[in-house]
C-alpha cells in the first residue's frame, strides 16, 4: 500500500503543478482514496502522503479529515454536510431541503430552520461501477442508458433491501466494498441488463425509503455527484417521492466539482479551527474541527 500511496501522491501533485496561477494558491486540501471505512473500528484508511505532497508543492496540506470525528465517537462520516448547508443557504432553497450527493455511496444532507442531519443512504453508484465493468468492461452507465433497457427484478431488490444497514437510524455511514457480497453472488445468476436495471432502482429506492427517516418529509432534493448524471436513477426518484428534485446546476457549485470545493471548504475551517463534522451528521461526541496540517520540510 505504501507503493500505491506514492503513485498516487506524486499523480496529485502534478496534477496540482500544472494549475494556472499555482503560485496564488496558499493553502491545499487532500483527502486521499478511501481504501477501508469502518466506524465500529474507529478505522478509515486513506491513501496518500500528505506530508511529501507538502514538500513536492512547497506549500502547507491538510489532510486526514476523518481521525478526530472518529476519535471523538463519531463515524468518520459523511464529512459534507457543513458545506452542503453553505450551498442550500446560498441557493435560498426553502426548508425541509436535502441535498443528496449520489457517488459511489449516496449521502444526504437534511436541513430545515433547526436542524442538520446527514448519513449515507446506500450504494449510489458502486453496484453500478462494478457490474457495468464485469459485463461490458465500462466504467460506468452513461445517462442510465443500460438501466432504461432491462427490467426490474423485484425478487433480488426485495432481498437486498433487508440489508440490516436500511434499518439503522442515523447517523450513519458505509464502506463502498459493504454491499460487494451481494455482486459476487448476483453476477452469478442475472441477465446483465436487468441487473443494472434492479440495481439502479435499489440505489433510487433506498435513498427515497431513506427519507421516512427524518424528522420531516422534504420539499426539495437537491442532486450532485456522478449519479446525477443517470437519468434512470433520476426518473426513478420521482417517482418514489413527492419532492421537487433539481440538479445542482449554479454558476458558483459545478456538480461534478462538490467534493473538490467541500476539501477545499473543510480545509479553511481546518485552519479557522471550527467545525466540520457535529452530533447530527456523524454522531461525534460534540461539534469538531478536523484536518492534519502538513507544512514543507527543506532538505527532504
Amino acid at each position: 500500500s505504501e507503493e500505491l500511496s506514492l503513485k498516487i501522491t506524486n499523480f496529485y501533485s502534478q496534477k496540482i503543478l500544472s494549475f494556472p496561477n499555482i503560485e496564488k494558491i496558499n493553502l491545499i486540501g487532500f483527502h486521499g482514496q478511501t481504501i477501508y471505512h469502518n466506524p465500529l473500528e474507529k478505522t478509515s484508511i486513506q491513501l496518500g502522503n500528505a506530508q511529501l505532497l507538502s514538500n513536492i508543492l512547497k506549500k502547507p496540506v491538510i489532510s486526514d479529515f476523518r481521525s478526530n470525528d472518529l476519535i471523538h465517537g463519531g463515524q468518520g462520516a459523511p464529512l459534507a454536510p457543513i458545506y452542503h448547508k453553505y450551498i442550500i443557504k446560498e441557493l435560498k432553497t426553502s426548508f425541509p431541503t436535502c441535498f443528496l450527493n449520489i457517488g459511489g455511496i449516496s449521502n444526504l444532507t437534511y436541513m430545515d430552520e433547526k436542524k442538520l442531519i446527514a448519513f449515507d443512504t446506500g450504494p449510489g453508484n458502486c453496484l453500478i461501477n462494478d457490474l457495468m465493468k464485469v459485463f461490458f468492461n465500462k466504467d460506468f452507465d452513461r445517462n442510465g442508458d443500460v438501466a432504461f433497457s432491462g427490467k426490474i427484478n423485484t425478487k433480488i431488490l426485495n432481498e437486498l433491501n433487508t440489508d440490516n444497514f436500511f434499518k439503522l437510524t442515523y447517523p450513519k455511514s458505509l464502506d463502498r466494498q459493504y454491499f460487494a457480497h451481494y455482486i459476487k453472488r448476483l453476477i452469478q445468476c442475472q441477465n446483465a441488463k436487468n441487473l443494472i436495471t434492479t440495481i439502479s432502482e435499489f440505489t433510487a429506492l433506498t435513498i427515497s425509503n431513506s427519507l421516512k427517516l427524518l424528522p420531516n418529509y422534504p420539499k426539495n432534493i437537491i442532486v450532485s455527484g456522478g449519479g446525477a448524471k443517470n437519468n434512470y436513477i433520476i426518473k426513478r426518484l420521482k417517482k418514489h417521492t413527492k419532492c421537487k428534485i433539481e440538479i445542482l446546476n449554479s454558476a458558483n457549485f459545478d456538480p461534478d466539482f462538490v467534493e473538490a470545493q467541500l476539501i477545499g471548504f473543510l480545509s479553511v475551517r481546518s485552519i479557522r479551527d471550527l467545525p466540520n463534522t457535529f452530533p447530527s451528521t456523524t454522531g461525534v461526541s460534540k461539534p469538531i474541527s478536523g484536518g492534519q496540517l502538513y507544512c514543507p520540510i527543506k532538505n527532504h
